[in-house]
């Protein structure tokens, strides 16, 4: 039989307790990561959990290492002017990168639609996940859109927190599609067409977001503009996303 003076006995006791301690933590922060999805990899960009295609990874490595660059510099944006609540919940929406689908154009997407993903035989876990499929172009695309990520981003807040059948978008909505001053609108490209904004209510309330906290591809390009040609747009945005009305949050881009 042995014997242990009572020191020795404390030491193994605490040693015993920090190793389970430890497992305990080892086995949570496991189970605390995302499945992995066949076909891609899994990686952390500014606290955001991104899967890439390893297909695109493999055919277009630069261009997927930059489009995984210029996310970092989206997402900064995005930190950057969103107040603390909804920026935690954004932070907790997939981004994929995938190829572009046969027979779709390259774009980017929000999937709200579970049967919608089903008809189309893509993947049953895009379900409330952001999807780019311009990894070839995305610099491109951000040159037309400078916050892009920040509208995709936009869309899942509407659907998962606020809710697509949100009164007080719905109704800025109407005002705005009733008032006809979205009609015919500059583009950044100098052209002028009705705005995207009229879309649908989801839409509009994106390109308002683009606009509120960083810069539109349409006008009204900025929050300035945004406040003299759709102030009650403006009172919106400031009360469903949380923002002080005289906050300066706004980034300036391109």
């Amino acid at each position: 039989m042995n014997s242990h003076h009572p020191w020795m006995l404390a030491v193994l006791i605490f040693v015993s307790v920090t190793a389970s301690s430890m497992r305990c933590c080892v086995a949570d922060e496991r189970a605390a990561l995302p499945a992995p999805i066949a076909g891609y990899t899994t990686h952390e960009v500014e606290g955001w959990v991104v899967r890439v295609s390893e297909r695109l990874s493999q055919e277009q490595p630069e261009k997927t290492k930059r489009a995984l660059e210029l996310l970092a510099e989206q997402l900064r944006i995005v930190i950057r002017v969103l107040p603390a609540e909804p920026l935690a919940f954004v932070r907790t929406v997939p981004i994929w990168f995938s190829p572009p689908y046969a027979g779709v154009r390259p774009k980017a997407e929000y999937h709200s639609d579970k049967e919608w993903l089903e008809k189309q035989g893509r993947l049953k876990e895009l379900y409330q996940c952001v999807e780019f499929t311009t990894t070839a172009i995305f610099e491109r695309e951000i040159e037309r859109m400078p916050v892009i990520v920040l509208h995709e981003l936009a869309h899942a807040y509407h659907y998962q927190v606020l809710g697509f059948d949100n009164a007080l978008i719905k109704t800025a909505f109407e005002r705005a599609r009733n008032s006809g001053s979205y009609e015919v609108v500059l583009r950044k490209d100098g052209n002028k067409e009705k705005a995207y904004a009229l879309t649908n209510p989801q839409e509009y309330f994106a390109e308002s977001t683009e606009a509120y906290f960083g810069r539109n591809d349409f006008f009204p390009f900025d929050r300035a503009e945004l406040q003299q040609h759709d102030p009650a747009m403006v009172k919106v945005l400031q009360e469903v996303w949380q923002v002080e009305p005289d906050a300066s949050n706004a980034v300036k881009v391109k």
